[in-house]
């Protein structure tokens, strides 16, 4: 009863209130200091670490460091021995560790990570100066305030653990300092002195800029022995932008012999100051100035309230996980007056175990909206708990905690027993606020009435712990809602079990089996179709399966009001519609802790978000929340990794690529990113490896592989690479097809065109397209290159020629080819095609999903017909008129559209209006018919009109770079590249005036 022995001893100085976290070492507390009326952390030593120790060894030190009081030094408050119990207390600080903050960001800010560290190097010059040296430095002791201050913490106690003269506290077997940081003279048991320090203060910098610290390994043994036989990655091998006096100072800390190293820390500081105002090689200066306190972190965690930063002095001695303070968490901790937590339940008896979660997906689902409550999604809720607790159960103390680290003021509760025909239901309803029990509810009932008990255990629950705000009209109904077939509700609430655990392909076999049990069954018809979607993760935002799509929407009246808000957004994305934003985002405004919808709407902002105008940092924050929420969320950093590869960023990609493996190590997609990281960035040892995995790799690691590269001009190769192991015999035609698919895309990116619709022409048979319609498709992609200017009239009027061959009711593009036969003077076919527009108008009368751009695409063909005959600016104002309906409604025929207009607005000198539409084009947005270096090269031209040179270099550099083999057509744009690159490039002539 270590608490009521604490409580005893401490009298009347301390309150403790409840557990903060416990770990290999210690336990913390959050206590109140009642003389001084202050929360404080009072952290207690285990026994049997406190009786090896001694408390006169231990009062010693904690109270050298008590001593030392600096403003980026969390300072020791008071110290003392409760019944042997040592124990000690710091302030109760809001923020969070830098640990957090590399966990969330990988690599940091250069100014931020500088700032930091000069800020820690003055604590740690102060200790040294007064005969204390830290031994224990590391990311987890270095604490951030809201403010942007960086505090040290945990003085005294690693020099308690030594001893004091350095010698170990092999008693305990436990050895002082962390692996990734320690020096290498206190890694081989030798003399330590202040140069310790140094050394793990410039591992901890090292880490802020490379994302990782110098030497990594498997285990703390082969840590060591890299320390000792391998030199120091130079900094600019990993991260270009770093000022070489910066990366010569981090090296010169991290030297081996610590006579090489900076004599002091404040030494160190200096020298990271003179790095501030470095010039880069290349180009540029990093002025390294501390930024606005409190601006480095992002709005969503900036008014968090971690509990109690002091906790972080636990996790550096013991490297334990707290309820409270998630690495890298996006929960808010804020607690709000309508969530509600539900816990997953206790089991006592036989086969039981599948109702230990599964209660917390039917209770949550019958209380989200009662009594004016909102449910913390039910999978939000089991990962917190896997992460907090483990797969077990928590005695009632841990419990809560995980609801508290929700953000939840009701939490829920409860068990179920039994065995054999009967079961019982027990329950509580707990105000954390209150630290009281509102309500308890029991139901008893055969085994095959799970749901009806559930539905008397809410009722019992809502009428005796809250008001009901509804006028007495909840009546629970989960059979109603889910499905009165305990067969297909196992089913389901298994293949729950199974998705929220990273198995998707055994997920979907239990949802279609619930679906067999009860066609009717809404949720398992919901899970079945978001679930085959999101675990493919094509280019597409509308790879939804058109048969379940179809049951789904038949069915969304059954659904509770989340999945039936993502369901009705389904039929916007599966037209790729930006009209499906505002709806996905209001889901996530409504519920911040739901993963699957912060998901959704990352994803669709990834596909959409360029047309919508939106910035492209916004899906990654989308998509970091999810998987902040929910780590195990394995599909959500796969556009994550995406954009980090097409940033060239390797750092952010293996940051992903860890997260995915701590996730599930055996996903395809964890597999595929390993294998694309390989491919790129591997040596060739590496590569080698990917070549003989590809030969028994499975279908959907490759395409994820694929998927991961196919996009980035840059990456041409490795995606060839994977497209040649997809295109093998052993997959099916509808992979070997994606495999056309991405040299398709590829090739376009670098201007191959031939060979690009060579490979289309490939994919298209295997996706199981009929060959007119193939040779449809190809002609028309012909006509859009002729209107965009990248292809000759020889070919554009052969592809032409054939399609207005073709009957009306072919499937002809009335909308692209009146634009052509305006362009090119066939005024005599435009009346067809006009007259072909206003009977698709007839048709999709009261077709809200389609009337507007058809409509849209009578009036731009009508402005091309009125420019053809000499009213000058047509075409530009019909597009400026148009564009944003297209953007809405038309995933084709917009991105063209958008281009095309961005053409002319430069050609008429509006740079910064072109701009705007240039901005809308993003890695998400691209498709087959836009070419990327082309919007490069307009990008180009805006920024030079604007004055931007440096933005110009970048983009017609990357022309010249992209396009270096692009095919004939495209030379003349490439060659315009090339001399805008040189004449930006080149010194200007200084001109003298004359006397």
């Amino acid at each position: 009863d270590l608490p009521g022995q604490l409580q005893s001893a401490l009298g009347s100085a301390y309150r403790i209130e409840r557990l903060l976290g416990r770990g290999g070492m210690a336990t913390v507390w959050l206590a109140h200091d009642l003389r001084h009326d202050r929360p404080v952390a009072l952290k207690v030593l285990h026994p049997e670490l406190a009786q090896t120790l001694g408390p006169e060894r231990f009062d010693r030190e904690i109270k050298l460091a008590a001593r030392l009081q600096h403003p980026h030094i969390l300072t020791v408050l008071d110290s003392g021995d409760a019944a042997g119990h040592l124990w000690f207390t710091m302030p109760f600080v809001d923020g969070e560790s830098l640990r957090d903050r590399l966990t969330r960001e990988g690599q940091l800010p250069v100014e931020d990570s500088v700032r930091i560290t000069r800020e820690a190097a003055a604590a740690l010059d102060y200790s040294h100066r007064h005969g204390v040296v830290h031994r224990d430095i590391k990311p987890e002791n270095i604490l951030l305030t809201h403010d942007g201050d960086a505090l040290v913490a945990d003085f005294g106690i690693a020099r308690a653990l030594s001893g004091g003269d350095d010698t170990a506290l092999t008693q305990t077997g436990m050895a002082v300092g962390t692996p990734a940081y320690m020096s290498p003279e206190q890694a081989s048991g030798g003399a330590v002195d202040p140069r310790t320090d140094i050394y793990s203060l410039a591992s901890v910098l090292y880490e802020m800029l490379a994302g990782e610290p110098p030497f990594t390994g498997p285990s703390p043994q082969a840590i060591m022995a890299r320390r000792f036989s391998e030199p120091v990655r130079p900094l600019r091998g990993l991260r270009e932008m770093i000022p070489v006096p910066l990366e010569q100072a981090v090296l010169k800390a991290l030297a081996r012999t610590p006579a090489d190293r900076f004599p002091t820390a404040a030494d160190f500081a200096r020298a990271l100051a003179v790095a501030a105002g470095a010039t880069i090689p290349g180009g540029g200066t990093a002025t390294i100035s501390a930024p606005k306190r409190g601006t480095a972190r992002p709005a969503w965690t900036r008014h968090r309230s971690v509990v109690a930063l002091a906790v972080g002095l636990a996790l550096a001695t013991g490297g334990w996980a707290l309820w409270h303070r998630r690495s890298g968490s996006a929960i808010d901790t804020r607690m709000d007056s309508s969530v509600l937590a539900v816990l997953p339940f206790r089991t006592a008896g036989p086969g039981l175990d599948l109702w230990r979660e599964g209660l917390v997906d039917l209770v949550s689902m019958n209380l989200d909206g009662a009594a004016g409550l909102r449910a913390v999604p039910p999978r939000t809720v089991v990962s917190q708990w896997h992460r907090e607790i483990g797969a077990g159960e928590a005695d009632q103390e841990r419990a809560l905690g995980v609801a508290r680290s929700l953000g939840a003021r009701y939490v829920l509760s409860g068990s179920i027993v039994g065995g054999g025909p009967s079961l019982r239901l027990t329950a509580e309803l707990i105000d954390l606020a209150k630290g009281v029990t509102e309500a308890k509810a029991q139901a008893e009932g055969p085994a095959d009435s799970v749901p009806a008990m559930v539905d008397r255990l809410t009722l019992e629950l809502l009428r005796g712990g809250l008001p009901d705000r509804s006028g007495g009209r909840i009546a629970p109904d989960l059979g109603g809602s889910t499905t009165r077939s305990l067969p297909a509700l196992r089913h389901y609430l298994t293949g729950e079990q199974l998705f929220r655990g990273g198995q998707a392909d055994p997920a979907l076999a239990e949802y279609r089996a619930a679906l067999a049990a009860d066609s009717a069954f809404a949720l398992a018809a919901y899970r079945l179709v978001v679930v085959d979607a999101w675990s493919f993760s094509p280019h597409s935002v509308d790879g939804f399966p058109q048969d379940g799509l179809e049951r789904l929407l038949r069915l969304v009246d059954r659904l509770p009001p989340r999945e039936a808000a993502v369901t009705r957004a389904l039929p916007l994305l599966q037209h790729a519609l930006i009209s499906a934003l505002p709806p996905l985002k209001r889901l996530v405004e409504q519920y911040p802790t739901d993963a699957e919808a912060w998901f959704q709407y990352g994803d669709a902002l990834f596909h959409l978000g360029g047309a919508a105008g939106e910035p492209r940092e916004d899906f990654r924050q989308a998509l970091r929340r999810a998987t902040e929420l929910d780590p195990g969320l394995g599909f959500a950093y796969v556009h994550l990794a995406e954009d980090a590869f097409d940033r060239g960023d390797s750092s952010e990609v293996r940051r992903i690529l860890t997260a995915l493996r701590r996730a599930d190590a055996s996903s395809p997609k964890t597999t595929g990113i390993a294998l694309a990281v390989a491919q790129v960035w591997g040596d060739s040892a590496e590569r080698q490896a990917v070549h003989a995995a590809l030969d028994t790799a499975s279908s959907t690691a490759i395409i994820t592989a694929k998927h991961a590269v196919d996009l980035t001009p840059d990456l041409l190769e490795p995606t060839l690479v994977f497209a040649r192991a997809l295109a093998q015999p052993r997959h099916s035609r509808e992979m070997r097809g994606s495999a056309n698919g991405g040299r398709a895309f590829i090739y376009r990116a670098v201007g191959r065109m031939r060979e690009s619709r060579e490979a289309l022409a490939t994919a298209f048979p295997l996706w199981g397209w009929p060959p007119e319609y193939v040779r449809g498709e190809l002609a028309r992609d012909e006509l859009w290159d002729f209107l965009q200017g990248v292809t000759d009239s020889t070919r554009s009027d052969r592809a032409y020629a054939y399609l207005a061959s073709q009957p009306d009711s072919g499937g002809i593009d009335p909308e692209v080819m009146g634009r052509y036969a305006a362009v090119r003077g066939r005024w005599q076919d435009i009346d067809r095609y006009l007259r072909l527009i206003a009977d698709q108008i007839s048709r999709a009368a009261g077709d809200s999903l389609s009337l507007p751009s058809l409509r849209a695409d009578d009036r731009i063909v009508r402005a091309y017909v009125a420019e053809g005959h000499g009213e000058r600016g047509a075409i530009v104002r019909a597009l400026r008129a148009n564009i944003d309906t297209y953007s809405q409604t038309n995933a084709e025929n917009g991105p063209q559209l958008r281009l095309e207009l961005a053409r002319r607005l430069l050609e008429a000198g509006d740079f910064r209006g072109a701009e705007r539409y240039l901005r809308t084009f993003d890695i998400g947005t691209y498709n087959i018919a836009v070419l990327r270096g082309q919007v490069e090269l307009y990008l180009g031209r805006s920024a030079e009109g604007l004055g931007e040179r440096e933005a110009a270099r970048e983009h017609f550099s990357n022309v010249v770079r992209w396009w270096r083999q692009c095919d004939p057509e495209l030379v003349p744009l490439r060659e315009e590249a090339r001399e805008a690159l040189a004449r930006l490039t080149a010194e200007p002539t200084e001109t003298r005036g004359t006397e």
